[in-house]
């Protein structure tokens, strides 16, 4: 499943008890080198069918699955990512403007097994009915089988650069240094 470049895309579940999820078509001018995959339990990709501009993933109730961000360029990112319209990160109501993401590495995966918890732990993420679902749970069952990730750049680090020295002639003469052996190490 590919983003649009920096652009905010989503996967939204198609019938109420979750076994199919859909991504949602991200209108864009350039395609993304970023991929976006949903792992099942077993560490294999869960299987993605297209249909009328839409992507699906297969998922069986009670299944775990996991989100793998894929970053193929020379630079950091960062990915913003909701499961169910809540916030990977804090599980409070997701917006990809004002929370904070994974950094994900030039050349890397970022692997999210589910919302965390603590700095230790995550609660998994799980195909489920609505009403059994975390956000469900939480009384927040809006977006219930949506996963959203926004992409960022970072912005590159201005670079100061000098200009080369020019040396015009040789200070030794100046100062009297000529013919004289350079004073001995310290001991």
């Amino acid at each position: 499943i590919v983003l649009a470049f920096l652009a905010l895309s989503s996967l939204a579940c198609a019938t109420a008890d979750a076994k199919r999820i859909a991504l949602e078509p991200v209108q864009s001018i350039a395609k993304s080198p970023y991929t976006i995959e949903l792992v099942g339990q077993n560490g294999e990709l869960l299987d993605t069918y297209q249909h009328r501009g839409r992507f699906y993933v297969n998922g069986e109730s009670g299944e775990r699955y996991s989100i793998r961000v894929h970053n193929p360029t020379d630079s950091r990112i960062e990915a913003v990512i909701s499961v169910d319209g809540l916030d990977v990160i804090d599980g409070e109501t997701a917006d990809y403007r004002s929370k904070r993401g994974y950094i994900v590495p030039p050349r890397g995966d970022l692997l999210i097994d589910g919302f965390r918890v603590s700095t230790q732990a995550v609660a998994a993420f799980r195909f489920s009915s609505v009403s059994n679902s975390y956000a469900g749970r939480k009384g927040k069952a809006r977006n219930v089988g949506v996963v959203g990730v926004a992409i960022f750049a970072e912005k590159a680090q201005p670079q100061m650069v000098l200009p080369a020295p020019v040396i015009t002639h040789d200070h030794r003469h100046r100062h009297g240094t000529k013919g004289r052996r350079p004073a001995p190490p310290p001991r």
